[in-house]
Parts: structure tokens; sequence; C-alpha cells
């Protein structure tokens, strides 16, 4: 039997996204991306594709693959009036949707896109995916988050098999698993050592009805083989809504759900710790996730109900389909997110009912010091001997304006320390910010190290080693040991870079951080990360310029920088 092969004749890739759409416009954005992405393909050296080092002929066609890309960016919305608040961050959304780049390879050579291998067509996705990476990393990319936990949905669209298509019976489909299984994962490899088994189940699940078609989608990537007859007639019109648009929306449903589970974790954590301490913010989030939770039924149940309806065929087998692909069958992650609600807002609805009864209580006593003091009649008497004074000076009854006054004055001074006690019983009890610590280490060649946080908030993304400040104990002491614990280096606090208290910085709550500029105690120590820290490197100056940093260690960066432009007592 000879072997088949497909000839691409483009690709659909994926990004899922949230979307502050306040702050960008996501359509726009849709088109930098795409010219970004162009350009760093067009640039591609090879260097970038260490996994084709030993292949060298293979690697040279994936460099003329890339340099020829054409993309093409959209954004489409899916969820509007979204309010996720991304509990790892901070960052607020309001869209949740997908960002769509239609690719070409050789548009002016079409003849060479049967040198397209599979092992090929995953290169262009890792590299974007990276640069996409390098990104979101910035501080100008707040404003949206995208899908970079999951490689880029590749949607492999052809229209011609060489030498010849065959009718594809389930019988061919066996006969042909390797040359299908190969483009159906383009992320997986294709060892010749691979199982029978394996391609068993890459081939499995052909969603078409047509002996002249292949309808196969995976979590990562697809095949999309129509026959040029049918490419023409019915891709755009039917294959576009009813399989491609789908596949796209259940996989941002996906993110949404796993991004907002995690969300729901960390706040799960945080209400144990009850560290909301404003009402209006309890109120707030009530309100989101009654908003987020009836945007998540809305989508889901429309989608649940063309399935008990099925009123179309092939389109209800591609729902069911990808709603296994994507976990997002009933009872799966949508009920533990579901059961997640539940326990969060009946805990918050708790949490609001106590702050709002002490708020009464507090109301009430203020109410019955004031009824106390007019029961007692003590600021009548106050009143009375005011206008006693003041009558006693008039008519020039200096023994009496002496009594009466000092009568009102001793009552003010009772009514002063009565309203003295109350300020000073409130300022006691609002809780007072936590210190933290925070080490900016520059090594001898004027590098800075840099953890990547492993746990929220901020997971993910680059800070410099830090520790909460506890028992009154000296920050400096307190950070040198933390420091030591975390990533075994033995630093010297040289001077204060700042102290940083603006409100929000940290998700966790009213937390207030000093930052001092550090030197290591010798140049030969070795960094060995603490497991539950992060990695942990030193890196230029240059490198963090414009990095969204965990925090406010961006303004930490730049005031540090001042300081190491200046000699210390300077």
């Amino acid at each position: 039997m000879t072997p088949v092969h497909f000839v691409p004749r483009r690709e659909i890739w994926f990004v899922s996204a949230f979307v502050n759409s306040a702050a960008v416009d996501a359509y726009a954005r849709a088109r930098e991306l795409a010219a970004l992405l162009q350009t760093e393909l067009q640039g591609l050296k090879a260097e970038q594709l260490p996994r084709l080092a030993d292949r060298p002929e293979l690697q040279a066609r994936a460099l003329a693959m890339a340099h020829s890309v054409q993309l093409r960016g959209s954004w489409n919305p899916y969820v509007d009036g979204f309010p996720y608040h991304d509990e790892n961050t901070g960052l607020h959304f309001n869209k949740l949707g997908y960002f769509e780049f239609e690719v070409e390879y050789f548009a002016d050579h079409p003849e060479r896109r049967s040198e397209i291998e599979p092992v090929l067509v995953q290169q262009p996705p890792v590299i974007a995916a990276e640069r996409l990476r390098r990104l979101a990393a910035q501080k100008s990319s707040s404003t949206l988050r995208l899908d970079l936990l999951s490689p880029i949905f590749v949607f492999v669209i052809s229209q011609e098999v060489r030498p010849a298509a065959p009718p594809w019976t389930q019988e061919q489909i066996q006969a042909h698993k390797r040359a299908i299984g190969v483009w159906t994962e383009v992320y997986s490899g294709a060892w010749p050592d691979y199982n029978d088994e394996l391609y068993d189940r890459r081939v499995a699940g052909n969603l078409s009805n047509r002996l002249s078609e292949l309808h196969l989608i995976r979590k990562n990537s697809g095949l999309l083989y129509l026959a040029p007859e049918n490419m023409s007639q019915f891709f755009d019109r039917y294959m576009r809504p009813f399989v491609v648009a789908p596949t796209a929306q259940l996989r941002a449903m996906h993110f949404a759900l796993f991004s907002i589970n995690e969300s729901l974790d960390i706040l799960l954590m945080r209400q144990a710790r009850e560290d909301f301490r404003d009402r209006a913010v309890v109120e707030q989030k009530l309100r989101d996730l009654r908003q987020i939770r009836s945007a998540l039924q809305m989508k889901m149940s429309g989608i649940y109900n063309e399935l008990d309806s099925n009123k179309r065929q092939h389109y209800s087998s591609v729902l069911r389909h990808l709603l296994g692909e994507f976990s997002l069958e009933r009872g799966g992650i949508f009920l533990r997110i579901n059961e997640k609600f539940e326990i969060l807002h009946e805990g918050l609805q708790q949490l609001y009912q106590r702050k709002q009864a002490a708020d009464q209580a507090r109301t009430e006593r203020r109410l019955g010091t004031l009824g106390t003091l007019f029961s007692l009649g003590v600021l009548s008497d106050f009143a009375a001997l005011l206008l006693g004074t003041a009558n006693s000076v008039k008519s020039h009854e200096l023994f009496a304006g002496i009594v009466n006054g000092t009568f009102s004055a001793i009552l003010m001074g009772v009514l002063l320390l009565a309203i003295a006690g109350r300020i000073r019983q409130r300022l006691e009890k609002a809780a007072a910010p936590v210190l933290a610590a925070d080490a900016i280490i520059v090594d001898a060649q004027s590098r800075v190290l840099v953890i990547t946080r492993r746990n929220p908030p901020f997971r993910g993304q680059r800070a410099f080693p830090g520790t909460l400040v506890q028992n009154g104990e000296p920050p400096t002491v307190a950070l040198v040991r933390e420091v030591k614990d975390e990533t075994n280096l033995d630093i010297v606090v040289e001077r204060q870079v700042g102290r940083y208290d603006a409100a929000g910085r940290d998700p966790r709550g009213h937390i207030v951080s000093a930052a001092y500029l550090c030197r290591l105690r010798g140049e030969s120590q070795i960094l060995r990360c603490r497991e539950d820290a992060g990695e942990a490197h030193f890196v230029s100056l240059e490198e963090l310029r414009g990095e969204d940093l965990a925090f406010d260690h961006e303004d930490m960066l730049v005031d540090a920088e001042r300081l190491l432009d200046r000699p210390a007592g300077g």
C-alpha cells in the first residue's frame, strides 16, 4: 500500500484571551499581533530551531517555510459582560474570546507546500508562542491575558492528498492511520517505534459524514481535509461556523473555566484567612461572582440545549466531541466550579453579614453614647453653663463667671475625652498594614536576582526575593535570613531603596514593603532555590526594563537603578 501525504493549503491558529476592552482595542491588537508574529517568523534563525539541529535538511526547509509566512489576525469575542478579576495578578477584564490567525506558507510558490511535513508544522507556532510569552511579560500587555500555558491551537487545512485520496471509509482510515495521525496531533511527534494503539487514538472519532472529507480534532490541533470541490463550496459556508468556530469557542471556555478555578482557589484561601477587610470589597466580589456565573451558565446551557434538541446531526457530533476534548461535559470542571462558587458565595455572604452587623453595632454604640449624655442632661447642663458664663461676663459678675467657666471647662474636658477615646478605639481596631521586605541583590556583573514565582499571587511572574516581617523583627534581619533560606545566598544589605505602599499593590491586602539594595557576601556562592520558591536567575538590568514584574517591583527596579547610578552617601 502506497502511503499518502497531505499537502497543507493553510493553517488557522487560535489563542484564547481575556481582554479589558476599556483599555485596549482588541480588533486593532489582533492586527498588531499578526504583524509581530509575521516579523518574528520571517526573521527566524537556525539557532531558534534546536530540535532540528541534527537534521540540517529539515531545518533548512523549516526556515524557508517560516520566511515565506503570511499572517492575518482577527479578534473574536465569545462572552461579553464577563467581569473577571484575576486573583493571581489583580488585573480586571470584561470580555472572553480568542485571537484567530490565518497562516499561509509559500503564497508565491504554492507548489512548495508539498515539502511541508508535520514536524515542520509544529515549529512556527512554538516560536510564535514564545514570542507572545515575551510580549505578555511586558507591563504594556496588562490589558489582555493570553492563554500561553496551552500550545497555540493549530488547524491544518488541506484539499490535496498525494498520490490520491481514497474514499475515507473506516477501513481506509485504519490503513493510513500513521499518515493521518501525524497531522492530527502535530505537537506530539511521529517516532518510528510508536505503537499502533497510539495511532488508533489519534485517528479515532472522524466527525465527517462524507467519504471525501476528514474532520479530526484534538485538544491542541486538528486536521480538516476536504476534497477540492467541497473546500470551495462548504468551507466558509459551513466548516467555519460549525466546526472551526466552535473549536475555538469551547477552547476559550476551557481556558476561562480553569482560570476561574484558579482564582476561586485563591479567593477561598483569602476567605479562610478573612482578609477581606472592606465591606464594599465583599459586595463587589459577590456581584462579580453572580455575573460570571450567570454568563457561564447561559453559554453552557445554549450548548447543552443544542445537544438535547439534536437539530443538526453533524454539528451535534462536533459539539459532543469538543466537550469531551476540553473537559466540559456535564458534571466535569463546570460542576466543580459551581460547587466552589456555592462555598465561596455562602462564605462571603456570611462575612458580609458579620461586617454589616459589626458596623450596625458601632453605629448603635455611638448613638447610645449620645443618648446617655442626653439622658443625663450633660449636654443641656453644658449649654446652660456656657450661657451662664456669657451672661456673667456681660453683667460683670466675676465670681459667677469663674464658677460657670470652671464647670464648663470640666464638662468640655469630659466630652473631649469621650470623643478622643472613641477615635482611639477606632484607630486601634483599624488593621495596621503588614510589613514586607524585598531585596534587590546585585552581583559583580551588575546583574540582579529575580525569582519566577511558583505560588499566587503573581504566579509565573518574576519578582525580587522578599518576605513578610513578623513580630517586630527588624526588616533587614528578616530579609537576610529569608534570602539565605530561599536561595542559599549570603547577602549584605547596603541601603534602603524605598518604601512602597500604593493601594492595591498586593492582592492579599494592605501590605507595605521596604526594598533594600543588597550585595553578595563573596562571589563564590552557589545559587540553589528552595523547592517551593520557584526558579531564580541573575539577569541584566536591560532584560528587566519594561517587564511586568510582580507586585510593584518594576518601581523598585527603577529606584534601585537611580541608586546604582550614584555612589552611596551621594
